[in-house]
């Protein structure tokens, strides 16, 4: 019992449900009770009550709960049960069903009363099973057909939506290449269609609603996922047909792929399609991945927003545009954005841009803009210097004792060790770049990966001037041997 109110007393119990007997019938639970105080007086005024219903007698889950505003004179009060929360019918297909109240913020009553039957609802049974019988006592075929007194007779079940039997039986009659199959023992019709090679003839129909296939529709103006097929031909999978393309497929993952185990072919292509090949007379467009087994080939446009792979020639008459977040260009025919591998040749007419860092014969580094590993040959070669592009220019003091702390050394590289840096093999010279960054550290870099470079041509103007120096030296000194 709670703190507050500690007798409840139930008067009178009646269920009627419209799932069990009929739409007709309201789905409520007419419930009376007394509410006392704990002094034995009777309650007045308004309490907020919620009703629960179980499947248990202690503990478990409600299986329904509502909460109402019930006034309480005198202790007495009513409530409909199911006019804020309709009670499901299927609460009542368990064996057991027991219910009870909490009044305001006070703990659940207890012990729950158990729902039972009223006495002429035993009669709702007899309703489900059909007076007792099977339905296969109504449904029987032929000669063999018999009802027991007090049931149904035969006059009841007299027509099949308006089709009405004469004596005897309501016959099936199979049109061109369909055949109807009765089996006797089994109990079964099978409706079968053998259209052969030329196909089932059914004719031409006319759909006011839409066919759903396991799930799936295929239709004009209703369903939102499957096939749509537009006034104007235009195709859709799971979502409106693209007024711009004649085939649009929406989703992800493998629901916005589309594969063909031969070729694709869009439009009427000059070029004659193959295994494995997408054919398109304009443009390609993808949101995700363009893959074919073999060549790709469009009258206009490629463009994907994602991987590009094709098994054999890719040959666009305009833009080609790859990874599309940034759209394809217009000034050059191919515009790739992210990654990209050349495993062969690659052959250009004219200008290769590189707008980041670029690397030849092996990884590319972040510290330079051009990483070769190995030699490079021109054959001409050209170092800005414009003095546009300098500022705090200042002549060079004498250097002469700093170069003598250099030396010049002769060495093989280690190609065993790395042989992916391309080094050649044999005899070469120059500099040791942690002996070059004693003396002259400004000419000496360091990489991403510890790694350090000389800048030789930094070495050219301090030579420069330190002959300068030595030549006036030498000047110097021819004269006062002359005098």
């Amino acid at each position: 019992m709670n703190r507050r109110q500690s007798l409840l007393l139930i008067v009178g119990l009646f269920l009627v449900t419209g799932n069990l007997f009929g739409a007709g019938i309201p789905q409520l639970m007419n419930y009376q009770g007394m509410l006392l105080n704990g002094d034995g007086s009777p309650v007045s005024g308004t309490r907020s009550v919620e009703f629960l219903i179980y499947n248990v007698e202690t503990e478990g889950t409600a299986l329904w709960s509502e909460t109402q505003d019930v006034t309480v004179a005198d202790g007495q009060f009513s409530a409909l049960l199911g006019s804020v929360t309709p009670i499901p019918a299927v609460i009542f297909t368990t064996p057991e069903a027991y219910l009870t109240l909490r009044i305001g913020t006070d703990t659940e009553m207890t012990p729950r009363q158990r729902l039972v039957s009223a006495g002429f609802a035993f009669q709702a049974n007899n309703a489900d099973s059909l007076s007792g019988h099977s339905i296969d006592a109504f449904v029987q075929k032929g000669e063999e057909n018999s009802v027991d007194a007090g049931m149904i007779t035969p006059d009841i079940i007299s027509s099949i939506d308006g089709v009405s039997n004469d004596g005897g039986n309501v016959d099936l009659i199979a049109g061109s290449n369909v055949t109807i199959t009765p089996d006797d023992e089994a109990n079964t019709i099978t409706i079968s269609a053998s259209g052969g090679s030329a196909g089932d003839n059914l004719g031409n129909h006319t759909a006011t609603q839409n066919i759903k296939l396991n799930g799936h529709w295929l239709s004009n103006d209703g369903g939102d996922e499957g096939i749509k097929i537009s006034n104007n031909g235009n195709v859709g999978i799971n979502d409106e047909p693209s007024s711009t393309y004649r085939f649009h497929v929406y989703g992800t993952s493998q629901g916005s792929q589309l594969k063909a185990d031969n070729y694709i072919v869009t439009g009427s292509p000059t070029a004659s399609p193959g295994s494995g090949d997408i054919v398109a007379d304009e443009d390609l467009v993808a949101d995700g991945d363009v893959i074919a087994g073999d060549d790709i080939i469009a009258g206009d446009q490629v463009i994907s927003g994602g991987l590009m792979s094709c098994g054999g020639n890719m040959v666009v008459e305009n833009h080609l545009g790859v990874n599309m977040g940034g759209g394809y260009s217009t000034l050059y025919p191919l515009r790739v954005y992210g990654s990209t591998e050349i495993t062969d040749d690659l052959a250009l007419g004219d200008r290769l841009y590189c707008n980041g860092h670029a690397g030849i014969n092996g990884g590319v580094s972040t510290t330079y803009a051009l990483r070769v590993n190995g030699s490079g040959y021109a054959t001409g070669s050209w170092t800005s210097s414009d003095i546009k592009f300098k500022k705090n220019v200042e002549g060079l003091t004498l250097a002469t004792t700093k170069l003598m702390n250099l030396r010049g050394v002769s060495y093989e590289w280690k190609t065993e060790e790395y042989p992916e840096n391309g080094f050649e093999e044999g005899q070469q010279f120059g500099l040791i770049a942690q002996e070059v960054e004693a003396v002259f550290p400004e000419l000496v870099k360091t990489d991403e990966n510890g790694e350090k470079a000389v800048n030789y041509i930094g070495l050219i103007p301090i030579m420069l001037e330190t002959i300068k120096d030595q030549q006036r030296r030498i000047e110097s000194l021819e004269a006062k041997l002359n005098q």
